[in-house]
């Protein structure tokens, strides 16, 4: 038992109810609420269990009917703990059945010896954590259990399993446990899929109905199919619906490349990646100890990377999917809205250009930016034309949209189905031949079926009648000899004593295999003991052997320790030094640099003013044609600047003076182009009636008056 429990920890322990491993808690059970407490009871009062049970009868529970009703539970989990009484078995037999049965379906608690005490001894809280943990996935847990009789593996000591037959019976054993893994799996799909006879029977009733439907519309269909335009509309409304189809599949396939690409892409950059820091190890003579430690730098930072970055990009993702979904709650935006906002669009956008183009022509001989003001003013413009077009565009798209939608609401309420295509209609076809072939063959199971009950139901009804006739037969007998109910008492005697000899031969049997099985094993230790002894003995002696090697190993390796320690302080102590020198000799050079600079710097100063003292001195040289000597050529520049700041004031002034007439005079200008411009719009448009009209009295010259309205 204890080899079985300790497989059954490695091959079942932590085991989710979908056989997910699971880290065991090694911390305290819980204290569960009221609402928990709840739960276990309704899942008690659920068949099979029928305990009836209240909160209160469940809390007043002694610990020891807390753990039969544990081991009720887990009867029903597996049929070898029914027959238990646990009033009769010891501590130990509870202890290891219970726990034992526990880690194979996965309990997520640690089985510490005070966890097994309180199991034992039936105490509150253990008992209910586990009821809970039980009767949360009754289903899971049970097939659990029935698998788990056929996957634990065999506990073989480790000098056994060297032996080749021992070998290829664990392989053997293994292949059936793969075996038994897959047809599992297979029933266990057919029960899921198969179905039950009142399914069966609604199933043929829809399909009947189905049928006589589609019989009609077909009919409907060959009547009204005969009209060209129908004909033409049908081609059409195809033809539609496939590229529909075409252009759907292709901008899937285009977006699966797009992900394969940007997927493969990343691969290549990763693996470049791993290939250049390679290289770059492999050529700066990395040791082992040194990229170990850069793949633990990466493995944290990749970690970082995945609770950080990634962590906060699944939250911004989460808020846009909440603000996504609070736009789409609220009401549905009409073409009218979209149209009124457009409209308002257009109109500001005009009130902006009014802007720039008074701006612009307030001051227009100093405005730097006009050439790029107006090809933006263009720019502005011929989107407003595209956009124009693209509204035009989605209008005619939706008037098309409702057309074929109205086309096909006509064709729905005319034929009374939705228009199939014919491949869709092929398919359909084909699945209501293999329908009708499937209704035939179930009806024909059918009808056998119920002849099948039919007779099955008058036998009964003819045995039963013959079976009361003589109970009462016997019951009156039974009564005139004054032994009324020994026929009862003898049937229950005879089964009694049938079960217990059936009892007797199963344990008889048992105990004859348990033997034969104990023997063998037995057998087969004291063989493979006889065999691995000389071998033992060997190993005895490389053992000494090794030991010894291991002791001049360690003196050896604390030597080297000890010089290589020694090296490392002379190699660090030459670093200092060396790291001392270097930067002395940097600041050396440095301070080189700079005088070195400085003194081409004062070279430069000298000779100027050597060249100015020769230009000075002789009347011969000059500094260039117009200048005798640099002082000569910087007086000159001075007095230049001075005049021009002298115009800069004058001008500066004068502007001054005029700003306020030429603000006015720049106003009168506008308004006059304004004018002129209203004047030509309404000469263009042929009517000049609604701002003022000509002056047809003026001889030699054109006027034009306003209205004063």
């Amino acid at each position: 038992r204890t080899n079985m429990q300790r497989d059954d920890e490695g091959d079942f322990g932590n085991q989710g109810i979908f056989g997910n491993k699971e880290k065991a808690n090694k911390g305290l059970m819980k204290n569960l609420s009221t609402q928990e407490i709840k739960q276990i009871v309704d899942g008690l009062n659920r068949p099979p269990f029928m305990a009836n049970l209240s909160l209160v009868d469940f809390d007043d529970k002694t610990p020891l009917e807390l753990l039969e009703l544990l081991n009720q539970v887990l009867g029903e989990l597996d049929d070898a703990h029914k027959s238990v009484d646990i009033r009769s078995e010891t501590q130990d037999a509870t202890n290891s059945r219970i726990c034992g049965f526990l880690t194979v379906l996965g309990f997520p608690y640690e089985f510490t010896p005070q966890l097994k005490r309180d199991i034992v001894h039936g105490e509150k809280k253990a008992i209910q954590n586990i009821l809970l943990w039980i009767l949360q996935r009754p289903q899971d847990l049970k097939r659990i259990a029935y698998t788990s009789k056929f996957l634990v593996a065999l506990a073989i000591p480790d000098e056994l399993q060297m032996d080749e037959e021992i070998r290829d019976a664990m392989q053997v054993y293994k292949d059936l446990q793969a075996e038994f893994t897959a047809v599992h799996q297979n029933v266990e799909l057919l029960r899921s899929e198969s179905m039950s006879p009142e399914q069966l029977k609604k199933e043929i009733t829809q399909l009947e109905s189905e049928k006589e439907q589609l019989i009609t519309k077909i009919n409907m269909f060959k009547d009204k199919n005969t009209d060209a335009d129908f004909q033409e509309l049908l081609e059409a409304t195809s033809m539609l619906r496939k590229e529909q189809e075409t252009e759907a599949k292709y901008a899937e396939k285009m977006g699966e490349q797009r992900n394969h690409l940007d997927y493969c892409e990343q691969q290549q950059i990763n693996t470049r990646q791993r290939l250049m820091d390679a290289k770059r190890n492999t050529s700066m003579d990395v040791t082992a100890e040194q990229m170990l430690q850069a793949l633990r730098n990466e493995t944290k930072k990749n970690r970082e990377l995945c609770y950080e970055v990634l962590g906060r990009e699944l939250q911004d993702k989460h808020e846009r999917s909440q603000k996504i979904e609070m736009i789409l709650s609220e009401p549905i935006t009409t073409q009218s809205d979209i149209d009124k906002l457009a409209n308002e669009v257009r109109r500001l956008q005009r009130e902006c250009q009014a802007l720039e183009d008074k701006i612009s022509s307030a001051n227009p001989a100093d405005d730097n930016l006009a050439i790029y003001k107006t090809q933006a003013a263009a720019a502005s413009k011929r989107k407003e034309n595209k956009i124009e077009e693209m509204q035009t565009l989605e209008k005619e798209k939706y008037a098309l949209e409702k057309l074929m939608a109205d086309k096909e609401a006509e064709y729905v309420k005319t034929k009374g189905t939705k228009y199939m295509k014919r491949d869709d209609f092929k398919q359909y076809a084909a699945s209501l031949r293999g329908k009708n072939q499937k209704y035939k063959k179930m009806k024909k199971q059918l009808e056998d079926v119920r002849s099948e009950l039919a007779v099955l139901n008058r036998t009964e009804q003819i045995l039963k009648g013959k079976a009361e006739m003589t109970e009462e037969l016997i019951k009156k007998l039974e009564e005139s000899k004054g032994i009324s109910g020994y026929t009862k008492i003898e049937s229950e005697m005879e089964n009694v004593a049938r079960d217990r000899q059936n009892i007797d031969k199963l344990k008889d049997a048992s105990l004859q295999e348990l033997t034969k099985v104990v023997q063998n094993i037995e057998a087969q230790l004291k063989e493979k003991k006889n065999k691995l002894a000389p071998q033992i003995k060997q190993l005895r002696s490389y053992r000494k052997k090794y030991e010894e090697k291991e002791g001049d190993y360690l003196k050896a390796k604390k030597a080297y320790e000890n010089t290589l320690m020694s090296f490392e302080s002379d190699k660090n102590k030459l670093e200092e030094d060396t790291d001392k020198l270097w930067k002395e000799y940097k600041e050396e050079e440095s301070k080189y640099h700079s005088m070195n600079i400085q003194n081409r710097i004062y070279d430069a100063l000298k000779k100027t003013v050597q060249s100015e003292t020769q230009f000075q001195k002789k009347p011969d040289s000059r500094f260039s044609d117009d200048f005798k000597s640099l002082a000569e050529m910087y007086g000159a520049k001075l007095e230049q600047e001075e005049e021009m700041i002298k115009d800069l004031k004058k001008h500066q002034r004068y502007v001054k003076e005029n700003l306020e007439n030429n603000i006015v005079q720049v106003k009168l200008f506008g308004d006059l182009a304004r004018i002129l411009e209203v004047k030509k719009h309404a000469l263009m448009a042929g009517d000049s009636y609604g701002i003022g009209y000509e002056d047809k009295g003026a001889v030699g010259y054109d006027r034009f008056v306003l209205r004063d309205e």
